[in-house]
């Protein structure tokens, strides 16, 4: 079965139905709620899968967020 927001396949651990129409995730279930319930619908017309999710392998890509510099600049309160 095949997620009906992005297309990745709904594994029996982690599927989740809703509306009929099967999900992979809560992500993308809120995903179609939220669309759902702004009458935006019309969005699954425009491709048959159209949520692309986006993955990074890189596990350093947010460590930035850890330098005292940035903090200092960025934080207001701790």
């Amino acid at each position: 079965m095949k997620c009906y927001h992005c297309g990745d396949p709904c594994e029996s651990s982690t599927e989740v139905i809703y509306k009929d129409h099967p999900f992979c995730c809560f992500g993308c279930r809120t995903v179609f709620e939220i669309l759902e319930s702004n009458s935006l619908e019309d969005y699954y017309d425009l491709e048959h899968f159209p949520g692309l999710k986006t993955q990074s392998n890189r596990k350093d890509q947010f460590a930035f967020l850890d330098l005292d510099e940035f903090k200092h600049q960025w934080i207001r309160f701790e």
